[in-house]
């Protein structure tokens, strides 16, 4: 899997650059690309292209991929609890940045990983023993306990 940008939507607006935490989108001879090689598949981009540019695709054959169906790569190991996560925003110790995100519940973009709003609030599930934070996935605690 990979993220994709389609030069037939993309208008360069830059927002997509602006957003991406590993860098990994510049313009090149005129289109946007993607460096596979630092994307870490977040998928920050794709909500902050306000064209609709911007997809999940299989490799090497170009098919768009659903939300549900893509596998987050665990790259990144907690500090805390030693625990792989898909990104630098595991909650025992939230990597805060100037690098801006979509939240996945409301569609704001924000810069701290732990934003929580109404919808989210609505599917906190559990609770950290360890710290108390509150989360909606067991892979966002050290020591999840289902509320």
């Amino acid at each position: 899997m990979r993220v994709f940008i389609d030069p037939r939507k993309c208008r360069l607006s830059g927002e997509c650059v602006k957003v991406c935490p590993e860098k990994a989108i510049s313009v090149k001879g005129g289109t946007a690309v993607i460096d596979d090689e630092k994307c870490d598949l977040d998928g920050i981009c794709i909500p902050a292209c306000p064209k609709g540019a911007i997809r999940y695709i299989e490799k090497g054959i170009g098919k768009a991929i659903k939300k549900g169906e893509r596998v987050m790569k665990k790259k990144y190991i907690c500090s805390t609890c030693g625990a792989a996560a898909a990104s630098k925003g595991h909650l025992c110790t939230p990597v805060i940045s100037n690098k801006a995100f979509s939240c996945e519940y409301c569609g704001a973009v924000v810069g701290d990983p732990r934003h929580v709003c109404k919808p989210k609030m609505e599917k906190l599930s559990y609770v950290c023993e360890g710290c108390g934070r509150v989360a909606v996935k067991k892979s966002e605690v050290c020591k999840p306990k289902k509320i």
